[in-house]
């Protein structure tokens, strides 16, 4: 059997495995890195029929995990097929591990609470560093190192910050004063490739140092898991006995008394035995809602340095940057217009040269603006076919922890008004709906209302740099979930 790829190219179904693999660079781009290696990575594509591209794993666990991401996968090879007459999907098959072929075994324990670090050791020591301590993985992504770190007047602070904690290991004065570090800045701004980068810069200068790499959330889920199961000096010992301690989105710890407990007793060993602390935030500490005033203080003890949006020059040496890497040929031509389009993010940014590149060579075709405008287009329609009011308005609802029936209700209380507003602003800038029927949404409000609303949420974003930050969350969490 046969498949049409945008009505060019004629490919056989066994181009499942490359098929697969464009759609793993782009979703790579979009979930947390330990999630990909965990669940995704390991899955074998077995044929793409009807429009339905058929994978295999290894167990119901696995098929589960993998379910969480089934939009991001489906919008991924929508994006790469663009056939306008089906929408392709993806099935997911749980086979014997036995029958699996090119993929490397794991005999995964019945009971082990540390089986997410066990599993990456396994299946990922080829493209991790790899620094065992009490059996467990440090994190690290081999690939995200100061060499492959593009520099520009946005990030050269933390950049130089990054290096110098990574080049001094051993304790000093001069040390305690970048002790923590706290990288700030939006999402996809390169903040977990520079704390990847110290960790793999202090394996070099001594590989028997015990460096692990979390997000908050990982550290929550481990303490549950830990309390859960009555392993809480097992916990201990493997945080505060760390050489260096690298927490990715620390802002995630808002609201979590319990959590926030533990890594404050956590921090403060550590600092006070002299170890390293590398600290990621989407936001300064100061900014940081919910936390502890004493966490909040001893994240303010050493060094904060933030990550601003890259101009034009460093978004086209980043996409210069990734081209040689991946050993890809494309025009400066191409990489000028890519970077003149996209000025969100890097991640944004690497991840529509990965959507190019697949869609260059399942077509077989050279990568020209003409394909790039193509990919644009079709991303963009692609993305607004999961977008709709429904979703804008669980989102909004979601970060400000209201209610849908509040949001729409008639209640003139600010902290309803405005997720209301901000919900009204989306509908009409990422939708285009008329100001009638937004206000229509919203208890029959007339369409002056809407518009006042509107114009508010751009003056604001333009006059706030947090409530930007919180607008560009939301953004995010509505193109990508």
């Amino acid at each position: 059997m046969e498949k049409k790829f945008g009505g060019n190219l004629v490919v056989m179904e066994n181009n499942a495995e490359k098929l697969w693999n464009s759609i793993l660079k782009i979703v790579s781009q979009l979930i947390n890195e330990v999630d990909y290696n965990s669940w995704l990575k390991n899955v074998t594509p077995k044929k793409f029929e009807d429009n339905k591209l058929i994978i295999s794993v290894e167990n119901i666990y696995q098929k589960n995990k993998i379910l969480n991401y089934i939009d991001k996968l489906e919008e991924a090879l929508n994006t790469i097929m663009y056939d306008n007459e089906h929408v392709s999907t993806i099935d997911i098959e749980v086979v014997e591990k036995d029958n699996l072929k090119n993929t490397e075994k794991f005999d995964i324990p019945e009971k082990n609470h540390d089986y997410e670090y066990g599993k990456n050791y396994y299946e990922e020591k080829k493209t991790r560093s790899i620094s065992l301590f009490n059996g467990i993985s440090n994190n690290l992504n081999k690939k995200h190192i100061f060499e492959n770190f593009v520099v520009g007047k946005s990030n050269e602070l933390a950049h130089a910050a990054a290096e110098f904690v990574s080049n001094k290991p051993e304790n000093n004065a001069e040390k305690s004063k970048y002790n923590p570090l706290f990288i700030n800045g939006d999402v996809g701004l390169g903040k977990t490739h520079l704390m990847h980068a110290i960790g793999n810069r202090f394996l070099e200068i001594d590989d028997n140092k015990k460096i692990f790499y979390c997000s908050s959330e990982q550290f929550t889920n481990d303490l549950i898991n830990s309390i859960n199961k009555g392993k809480m000096m097992e916990f201990r010992a493997k945080y505060r006995k760390l050489d260096l301690l690298l927490i990715d989105d620390i802002q995630f710890l808002a609201g979590k008394d319990s959590t926030q407990e533990e890594f404050f007793h956590t921090f403060n060993e550590l600092h006070q035995d002299g170890k390293q602390i590398v600290i990621s935030s989407d936001r300064p500490p100061k900014d940081i809602s919910n936390v502890e005033k004493r966490l909040i203080s001893r994240f303010e003890w050493g060094l904060t340095v933030d990550i601003q949006q890259p101009d034009y020059e460093t978004r086209v040496a980043i996409l210069r940057k990734k081209a040689e890497i991946d050993k890809i040929k494309v025009s400066e031509n191409v990489l000028r217009y890519i970077a003149e389009t996209i000025n969100s993010n890097i991640r944004e940014l690497e991840g529509a040269l990965n959507q190019i590149i697949a869609r260059a060579s399942l077509l077989r075709k050279e990568v020209t603006i003409d394909l790039v405008q193509e990919v644009f287009l079709d991303e963009k329609k692609s993305k607004s076919r999961h977008i709709n009011e429904e979703k804008i308005l669980e989102k909004v609802a979601e970060h400000y922890n209201a209610t849908l029936d509040e949001i729409k209700s008639k209640s003139r209380k600010k902290e309803i008004a405005v997720p209301r507003q901000v919900a009204m602003y989306f509908i009409r800038t990422m939708l285009d709906k008329p100001f009638k029927e937004i206000g229509n949404l919203f208890s029959g409000r007339d369409h002056s209302t809407v518009m006042h609303s509107v114009d508010k949420i751009e003056k604001d974003i333009k006059l706030d740099k947090n409530f930007e930050k919180d607008i560009n969350l939301i953004k995010d969490e509505i193109m990508t979930n």
